[in-house]
């Protein structure tokens, strides 16, 4: 049985969070207990566009640094990446990361942000959608993936977090055309499930210290929560956000 673990915290204070992530990993062993020493493991931010910490858009930058401490104190190495909305261009990614406070994380931590914004085909012959789609070559190079979203309703999705954060796999511009291949919201959500089943991020972390409701995923209200949820299974973690949001899990087409 899959588990979800839930974590009450205020604010952005490092050593707070860094507690309750750590906390919440017991319920497994230990982050060592669900990654082997040694790997290397790529956590999968929510970029978006590129927008700054304190407009609640993006994964905040202590979260991330928080989970890359433990992973490094574990002894993984670590790479911080996305493909936010738009073309995959060094200069581009370079802002987009200075920006959402990715570029002092890494530098602090002495962990990796992503450069190699290369393509890979991904083959998925189980798919129900998409049975080859494109992949960033950084991700399928990466031993294992950790989904590190935001709580944020979606006006299109109806919310968003661990399955939708992985739509952020597929390179830049290949996102836009996969919304005009699947125009009806069903196909289209059945095609993001498919994407999260090919990647199987071994641990999910909702980052709902502040989220953000309204017209999300860019244009919402910054809401306290006061809450992580950690699962190793992305489809609970998001069913056990929907309950925090209060929103019908038959309203969201990806549980569906």
């Amino acid at each position: 049985m899959h588990k979800v673990a839930l974590c009450t915290c205020d604010r952005y204070d490092l050593e707070r969070v860094t507690e309750q992530l750590q906390d919440a990993l017991s319920h497994w062993g230990g982050i060592a207990s669900l990654i082997p020493g040694g790997s290397h493991v790529f956590l999968k931010v929510n970029l978006l566009t590129g927008r700054p910490p304190e407009e609640g858009v993006t994964t905040h930058p202590v979260v991330v640094q928080a989970m890359v401490n433990l992973l490094t104190a574990a002894g993984m190495k670590v790479t911080i990446g996305d493909s936010p909305g738009g073309p995959m261009l060094p200069a581009r990614m370079k802002q987009v990361y200075r920006i959402t406070g990715m570029t002092d994380i890494a530098s602090a931590a002495g962990v990796t942000l992503n450069k190699n914004f290369s393509v890979t085909q991904a083959h998925f012959p189980s798919g129900h959608r998409l049975k080859s789609f494109e992949i960033m070559e950084a991700v399928e190079q990466a031993d294992c993936i950790i989904s590190l979203c935001k709580m944020k309703t979606h006006s299109m999705t109806r919310m968003t977090g661990a399955v939708k954060n992985m739509f952020g796999v597929m390179p830049g511009l290949t996102k836009a055309a996969l919304h005009f291949r699947f125009p009806h919201l069903e196909d289209f959500a059945h095609a993001l499930v498919d994407i999260c089943e090919y990647t199987q991020p071994v641990l999910s972390i909702m980052d709902g210290i502040e989220a953000m409701e309204g017209a999300g995923p860019s244009a919402g209200t910054i809401t306290p929560a006061g809450v992580m949820l950690v699962a190793d299974h992305a489809h609970a973690l998001d069913l056990a956000a929907c309950r925090i949001m209060d929103i019908d899990p038959r309203d969201v087409p990806l549980l569906q």
